[in-house]
């Protein structure tokens, strides 16, 4: 059985995870579920984190007649983007620049 892998961007709740599995033999049919301790709750990082895959029910035989292998996948929080906007501003000259300016000569 195995975690399919998954992404999502920090801050965002994870996307659902999924297993698959091969080898049930005849009408047996395996009921799976994949978890991470990753959560949108969670103080995550960007990173990669475990998805944990299990067996959580077999119809109609019993798992007892299998041998299961687990194997993760991997839930990759990338970084989240920041759109910043800088208000168009007019320069006021300073005292000192208007000061020190050239004047016209009065009349």
């Amino acid at each position: 059985m195995t975690a399919q892998n998954a992404s999502r961007v920090y801050g965002s709740a994870n996307p659902a995870f999924t297993a698959s599995y091969t080898g049930q033999q005849g009408t047996d049919a395996f009921t799976a579920t994949a978890s991470s301790s990753a959560t949108a709750a969670s103080p995550v990082v960007v990173g990669g984190y475990a998805i944990v895959p299990a067996v959580v029910a077999i119809s109609p035989a019993s798992l007892s007649n299998y041998t299961v292998a687990l194997h993760n996948g991997t839930l990759t929080v990338t970084q989240a983007t920041v759109a910043v906007a800088l208000a168009q501003t007019v320069p006021r000259p300073s005292e000192s620049a208007l000061e020190s300016a050239p004047r016209s000569p009065r009349r």
